[in-house]
């Protein structure tokens, strides 16, 4: 499967920037001691499973992420994670996604680990003309991700993430995977 022209350039663009961040970051140390809240954006793969009928063929599509979490120490944080895929071709919109209730692991300098279970969803829209036609269903939603932030000042940080979900339906179950550049803001106490 041939992935999008706009997908493979956005994709190369996160490499670039990611390149331009390792090459510029500081000597700020990998604070975690106050609230974070992070933004991603990329482009991945999904597909659908509907029971008794098997799986279909993934396709390509723009990705976005959030968190908002706090430390219970150095190395693990809580918050709410959401995860979400999305595309839009010939006038039909597919879009899954998962806000969960998660944690992030910083088992190493810049490395990071998070995970989450809640609420997952599948929704589809049709248009044609003035006529919209929607549906989504709701169940089990899973988010993770794993990256490394480049600390480019004392709270902020960016870095590459690969990030994904699943969200279960009736009859059915949808999942995702991608790539992403995330931009995290640490919200510190003054030293």
């Amino acid at each position: 499967m041939r992935m999008p022209r706009s997908i493979t350039t956005g994709l190369v663009c996160l490499a670039l920037a990611g390149l331009t961040a390792v090459a510029s970051a500081g000597t700020y140390p990998q604070d975690h001691n106050g609230w974070s809240l992070g933004l991603g954006g990329g482009g991945g793969s999904a597909g659908v499973t509907i029971d008794g009928f098997g799986n279909s063929n993934r396709t390509s599509g723009g990705m976005g992420s959030f968190h908002a979490g706090y430390p219970l120490n150095q190395e693990v944080s809580l918050g709410i994670e959401g995860s979400a895929w999305s595309k839009s071709e010939g006038g039909v919109r597919v879009t899954f996604g998962a806000t969960t209730l998660g944690a992030t692991f910083f088992p190493a300098e810049g490395l990071l680990i998070r995970g989450g279970v809640g609420l997952g969803s599948t929704s589809v829209s049709a248009t044609s003309g003035n006529t919209t036609v929607s549906s989504t269903e709701s169940g089990l939603g899973l988010s993770y991700g794993v990256g490394y932030e480049f600390r480019l000042a004392r709270t902020f940080a960016l870095g590459p993430q690969i990030e994904g979900g699943y969200a279960k339906f009736s009859g059915g179950s949808s999942n995702w995977a991608g790539l992403e550049l995330e931009l995290s803001w640490y919200f510190l106490p003054t030293r």
